[in-house]
């Protein structure tokens, strides 16, 4: 009864979610990132439950367990298998912290922002 408890837990949480919380778990919406279809529309429920139910793979302990690496190795997009067959990826959701503004200098005499001098 355990198992069972701890694999609802396990993979539906991740499942509940990005299906009805537009892609983002609590720790995806701290971070800024988001899980949605590879065509850019919102997750839906059905890739969100294949997505998570093949976290297994990448949960294999030893040898076993580099075949989900393997694939966010040497997949172009680093895409774990999941996302593969749900068809889903994660992306940002906030640009990074905004350009700082250029510092001002002193306008020439004349130039507009310059002091008036009298």
């Amino acid at each position: 009864m355990l198992t069972i408890i701890g694999s609802v837990l396990q993979w539906g949480y991740f499942a509940l979610f990005e299906g009805l919380a537009r892609g983002r778990t609590p720790g995806k919406h701290v971070l800024g990132i988001r899980t949605v279809m590879d065509s850019g529309y919102p997750i839906t429920a059905g890739a969100a439950v294949t997505r998570n139910l093949l976290r297994i793979v990448d949960l294999q302990p030893g040898i076993t367990g580099l075949v989900g690496l393997l694939f966010i190795f040497l997949h172009p997009e680093h895409r774990r298998l999941g996302d593969l067959v749900a068809g889903t990826i994660v992306v940002r959701e906030r640009a990074g912290e905004p350009a700082a503004r250029p510092a001002q200098t002193a306008a020439a005499p004349g130039e507009p922002g310059a002091a008036a001098t009298d």
